[in-house]
């Protein structure tokens, strides 16, 4: 009972707190009342008000800085910002390899007069990005990111006007994503294989839970069924190899090599967006010439992987989605109007041999 009662007083001061920040008595950016201050303020043991006070920084409504104290991060839905400023929030870094087309995505908004604030965050997580992604000043450009609404609980509402996704989908409707035109890129490969007489085109997807992955398997399936191949045949030649980010070199070689070994007459094309120049020499090993008997395509987010081996790359255009990033959010800061959320499919761009 103890426990009910004091689960009781923590969602009760919680909702009282939250409400004085909606209220608009603080505003983004306030400092909170303290701790030991709202404990004498409602009568609450400390630890009631420690625990309601978390449940609002898990929320967004407060920003909590070791230390200092509780700041206010809650803003009103109908607010919109005033001046074009735009956070850019990576998980990217220096060292990545699509770093360059970021930056060229940094400074097509620097050129038309945003003032473009950079946050790189560890392992994509922006947990610790609730205040810039809040803030009533800017809007947020957010990609190879993870995303998790729930710190975003409180200004839910607020965020989904300013904020854009990009590489995968948002999770939430509300929010505009865009994302690689999947159908449109396996499409293209099934195109240029045909053109060269390979027809019997497999798959390689090393993360087929993931929604890109997922969306790429389905545009293969639907293409390649529609051609009149068998699906019982489809599952055997997509090869999703058992714990790839685990495997080593020699082992991930081993795996492609015992599937083109087992599926050799069944194939003569493969898209392999992950390690075609490793398929390449699996291909070798079992006697088939590159591109003579299989043809291989990479996809890529800017360029060949394995350019020594000339297979072909179709790039998912990621500039393109920094272009669509920038035309929504030029959109919805000279007309201050709000618009729904969208899915937009970000076409491939061209070969690269």
């Amino acid at each position: 009972m103890r426990n009910v009662s004091e689960n009781s007083k923590r969602a009760k001061l919680k909702e009282l707190l939250a409400k004085r920040i909606t209220s608009g008595e603080f505003s983004f950016g306030d400092r909170f009342p303290g701790l030991h201050q709202l404990c004498k303020e409602y009568d609450v043991s400390y630890v009631t008000v420690n625990k309601a006070m978390k449940l609002l920084v898990k929320e967004g409504y407060l920003q909590a800085k070791n230390g200092i104290g509780y700041f206010v991060c809650y803003v009103p839905s109908d607010i919109v910002p005033p001046r074009k400023v735009v956070n850019f929030i990576t998980g990217l870094n220096k060292n990545s390899a699509d770093w360059d087309i970021a930056m060229k995505g940094k400074k097509l908004f620097a050129d038309a007069g945003w003032t473009v604030k950079l946050r790189t965050v560890p392992h994509g997580d922006i947990s610790s990005c609730v205040p810039e992604i809040n803030s009533p000043e800017a809007y947020s450009v957010l990609f190879f990111t993870k995303l998790n609404w729930e710190n975003f609980a409180a200004t839910f509402r607020h965020v989904t006007q300013r904020v854009i996704v990009l590489g995968h989908l948002s999770g939430n409707a509300d929010i505009t994503s865009i994302i690689s035109d999947e159908y449109e890129t396996v499409r293209r490969c099934i195109e240029y294989f045909r053109e060269r007489n390979h027809t019997k085109t497999a798959l390689v997807s090393t993360s087929p839970t993931k929604e890109l992955d997922m969306l790429r398997i389905a545009a293969w399936r639907n293409l390649m069924l529609s051609n009149g191949t068998d699906l019982q045949h489809l599952n055997r030649i997509c090869f999703v190899p058992e714990n790839y980010l685990e495997l080593k070199d020699d082992e991930i070689k081993k795996a492609y090599s015992e599937w083109i070994r087992n599926n050799k007459e069944n194939i003569d094309s493969i898209i392999d967006p992950f390690a075609p120049g490793v398929l390449a020499e699996a291909c070798r090993e079992n006697g088939l010439r590159v591109p003579e008997d299989v043809a291989i395509i990479s996809i890529a987010r800017s360029k060949p992987y394995f350019s020594k081996e000339k297979i072909p790359t179709l790039h998912n255009n990621l500039y393109k989605h920094f272009e669509f990033a920038f035309s929504v959010i030029e959109d919805r800061f000279n007309t201050r109007r709000k618009a729904p959320g969208a899915w937009i499919f970000c076409p491939p761009g061209d070969f690269i041999i």
